[in-house]
């Protein structure tokens, strides 16, 4: 079979429920965290009610909207963890940002996750003047397993923002991805940084300098115009 292990729902809830307890030793930046700086909200989607945190909704300017999908290898974390980082961006790129707290695998398992996130970027669509962004500047995007998430069929994405890591496991797969993207026609910015897996998660000057870069290539091509997808592979 090729080296492949199968496993049953029940072996895989153990296994993941094994992983999940070692969150405890994981490295403070990356252990999903309660408290922070975003406003919690619960909308009313088509796919039901999703837990989102959102950023600089007290602006009253229509501004762009980045629809933050967080990692965690589809199985754990949440999206406070990233919520060190978000005020941040949302700042350097003068941008209002949801981040969308959606359901793990297994107790939910595919595709659930990936029908929770699109009714999200719906609701905001049809809830602009209400969130006070302007619909026709979304980007979604994310890191690792939520960057999977930003995916639909490639000849119909809009123009991508790509984050990878030199160090990261993911950084070949990201590239291959973004030469099939470039292939059919995609309009692609691709940016990599000399660092490891989840570099942008890390506090200090670092997730700074990513927010600064990543704003200026945005800035590259005149800004969050349409329904753009950032597809950063990094956690």
């Amino acid at each position: 079979m090729g080296g492949k292990e199968t496993f049953t729902k029940e072996q895989l809830k153990r296994r993941i429920g094994r992983f999940r307890r070692l969150e405890v030793l994981m490295p403070e930046f990356l252990k999903p965290h309660k408290g922070g700086a975003g406003m919690e909200r619960h909308l009313d989607t088509s796919a039901g009610r999703i837990r989102v945190l959102a950023y600089r909704m007290e602006d009253r300017r229509a501004l762009p909207l980045f629809i933050n999908i967080h990692g965690g290898g589809f199985v754990f974390a949440n999206a406070d963890m990233d919520d060190p980082f978000m005020p941040g961006l949302a700042r350097e790129a003068d941008a209002k940002i949801i981040s969308i707290d959606y359901s793990l695998a297994p107790e939910h398992p595919f595709p659930v996750a990936v029908e929770e996130c699109y009714p999200v970027a719906q609701y905001a669509r049809e809830h602009a003047a209400e969130l006070g962004i302007d619909p026709e500047r979304i980007a979604m995007g994310g890191h690792s397993a939520g960057d999977n998430f930003a995916t639909e069929k490639l000849d119909a994405f809009p123009p991508v923002l790509m984050i990878t890591a030199s160090r990261d496991f993911l950084c070949a797969e990201g590239k291959r991805f973004r030469d099939r993207l470039i292939q059919v026609g995609v309009e692609v910015a691709h940016r990599r940084f000399e660092a490891g897996h989840g570099f942008n998660l890390r506090k200090g000057a670092a997730s700074i300098v990513v927010c600064q870069r990543a704003d200026r290539a945005w800035a590259d091509r005149d800004g969050l115009d349409g329904a753009c997808v950032s597809a950063c592979p990094m956690l």
